[in-house]
């Protein structure tokens, strides 16, 4: 008989706290939106959005099982790095990690490319969540895998 399981968990997620570089358009990497003029229509909202939000946003990771085979859905589209680390810490069984699965934090990187700023790292609509989210997002899925 074929095992068939899934699990889901809910989980509290911090933005990125704001910054004068971050909301005047001057941090790292802000120069990919063009022209000041993205940052006067777009980040006044969204840093109300944040404030409103407390600084914080809840998200949902489910996994669902059948047999050796498992797939995970994150509310985001992570980095590459993120997905191998859930697919290999699921070894033996085989792992697919599917991004925008029950909502869209937007683009997640792994900490470690922050720093280096880069499209997806820099602040803004398309990401503003805290460094660490990413982490903890694997971590919700391999609990949930166990």
């Amino acid at each position: 008989p074929k095992r068939l399981g899934g699990r889901t968990r809910r989980m509290e997620l911090s933005y990125r706290a704001l910054t004068d570089d971050q909301l005047n358009g001057t941090a790292r990497g802000a120069q990919r939106f063009g022209s000041k003029g993205y940052y006067d229509r777009k980040i006044p909202e969204l840093a109300g959005v944040i404030r409103e939000a407390g600084g914080k946003t809840t998200a949902e990771v489910l996994v669902l099982s059948l047999d050796d085979l498992v797939f995970v859905g994150l509310p985001a589209e992570t980095f590459v790095e993120i997905g191998l680390q859930i697919k290999e810490a699921a070894h033996p069984r085989r792992a697919w990690v599917a991004a925008y699965a029950n909502g869209m934090l937007g683009y997640i990187p792994h900490a470690e490319a922050f720093p280096r700023g880069g499209y997806e790292a820099t602040f803004g609509p398309p990401s503003c969540m805290a460094p660490d989210v990413g982490a903890r997002l694997a971590e919700a899925a391999l609990e949930l895998l166990r």
